[in-house]
C-alpha cells in the first residue's frame, strides 16, 4: 500500500518549497554590498592538536588564516586532527543556495565510509587559479572534508556541546578551513544577524529622519500651496459677479469701438461733396460722382485733365490719384475720369 505523504499546500502553493525560496532569496540578499557592509564579522579563534592558534574570519562556510592575530577573541573553536579527516577534491557545476547544498550531501553520503548516523562533512570552494579561471568557468571545485562523530575530540561530544565550540578542519595543502556546522558557530551567526539587524535599523532610522527633514520644507509648500487655492477659489468665488459685470461692460466698450470705427470710416456724400467743391478749380465741371467707401470716381470736364490730378494730389486726404481712363479732348476742354482714395476730414465751415 502507497504511504500517503501530506505537505502544507495553500491555493495550490507548496508552502515548504516557497519558505525554501524565501530562505535563499534572504540569503541572497545577504551577498548584496550594502548589507555585507552593514554585517558584523567576528574572529574565530581556532586551536589545532599541534602548532599555534589561529585566527579566522568565517565566509559561507570556509575561511582562511589571516596573516594577524588579535588579542582577544570572542569565539572558539577547534581544528580536527588532520588523521580524523577524510578530504576529496571534485568538480561540480556551477550551483547555488540550497542546490549546492544538496549535491555535496549526496556525494558525502557516496563517499563517506561512516554509518549515515555518524558521519559528519563539510565542504568549501577553492580558488582558482588564474591559468585555469577560463577553462573551468562552468564549474567548481569543491573541497570536501569527512570526519565521523565518535572521532571527535572528548570536549566536542554530545555531552560537552556546553563549551559551543566551532568545528573545523584544515587542508593539507592549501591550509584553507572549512567549518563542519552544528557546533558552536550557531551562537556566532545569531550574533551576527542580530547586529546586523541593528545596523539595518540604525540605517532605517538615518534615513527616515532625512527623508522627514528634506520632505518637511517641501510638506510646508505643498500646504500654503493649498491654501493659497483654496483662497484663491474663494476670492474668484465672491468676485464672480463683479468680474460678469466687468466682461459685459468690456464687450459693450467693444461694441461701441467697433461702430465708432464704422462711422468714423463712412464717406458722408454731403462731405465729399463740400471738400470736391473746395478742391476743384472753378473752370471744372463734374459730371458723374461715384463713392465706394473712401474711394471716389469722378468724371467730368477740365480745360488740363494732368493739373487737376496733380492739384488733387495735393490736397489733405486725398491720395492714389489715378486715371482709369484717358482724358478726351472736346474744344477747349478735356473729359476726364479719375479715381483717388479719400480720408474723412473734418469739415469747417468757412467763417
Amino acid at each position: 500500500m502507497k504511504s500517503l505523504t501530506l505537505s502544507p499546500v495553500l491555493f495550490g502553493v507548496d508552502l515548504r518549497s516557497l519558505g525554501q525560496d524565501w530562505s535563499q532569496a534572504l540569503r541572497l540578499m545577504a551577498d548584496w554590498p550594502v548589507i555585507r557592509w552593514l554585517t558584523p564579522h567576528y574572529i574565530t579563534r581556532l586551536t589545532p592538536d599541534q602548532g599555534p592558534q589561529i585566527d579566522c574570519l568565517e565566509q559561507s562556510g570556509q575561511a582562511m588564516p589571516l596573516a594577524l592575530q588579535i588579542k582577544v577573541s570572542s569565539f572558539v573553536g577547534r581544528v580536527l586532527s588532520p588523521s580524523h579527516v577524510l578530504w576529496h577534491t571534485m568538480q561540480l557545476p556551477i550551483l547555488a543556495g540550497d542546490a549546492l547544498d544538496s549535491a555535496v550531501a549526496l556525494e558525502a553520503q557516496r563517499l563517506s565510509p561512516f554509518a549515515p548516523e555518524d558521519q559528519l562533512f563539510a565542504y568549501g570552494l577553492a580558488q582558482k587559479a588564474d591559468s585555469n579561471a577560463q577553462s573551468n568557468a562552468s564549474t567548481h571545485t569543491v573541497l570536501l572534508a569527512m570526519t565521523a562523530r565518535h572521532l571527535l575530540p572528548s570536549e566536542l561530544s554530545p555531552q560537552a556541546l556546553s563549551a559551543k565550540q566551532e568545528v573545523w578542519a584544515q587542508h593539507p595543502d592549501s591550509q584553507a578551513l572549512v567549518m563542519f556546522k552544528g557546533f558552536g558557530e550557531a551562537l556566532r551567526n545569531r550574533k551576527v544577524r542580530l547586529w546586523r539587524a541593528v545596523n539595518l535599523l540604525l540605517v532605517a532610522s538615518t534615513l527616515l529622519v532625512l527623508t522627514s527633514v528634506a520632505v518637511t520644507p517641501s510638506a510646508q509648500l505643498h500646504f500654503r500651496q493649498v491654501q493659497a487655492y483654496d483662497a484663491f477659489i474663494d476670492l474668484t468665488r465672491k468676485a464672480a459677479p463683479a468680474i460678469a459685470e466687468r466682461e459685459r461692460m468690456t464687450q459693450a466698450n467693444a461694441q461701441v469701438q467697433q461702430l465708432q470705427t464704422v462711422i468714423s470710416n463712412r464717406m458722408i456724400p454731403e462731405n465729399v461733396l463740400l471738400l470736391l467743391t473746395r478742391y476743384l478749380p472753378d473752370d471744372t465741371y463734374l459730371i458723374v460722382l461715384d463713392i465706394k467707401g473712401n474711394k471716389v470716381n469722378i468724371t467730368g470736364q477740365t480745360p488740363n485733365a494732368i493739373a487737376l490730378m496733380q492739384q488733387l494730389g495735393k490736397q489733405p486726404g486725398v491720395s492714389k490719384v489715378v486715371a482709369p481712363n484717358p482724358a478726351r479732348r472736346e474744344g477747349n476742354k478735356e473729359t476726364f475720369n479719375i479715381e483717388f482714395t479719400l480720408e474723412p476730414v473734418p469739415v469747417v465751415d468757412p467763417v
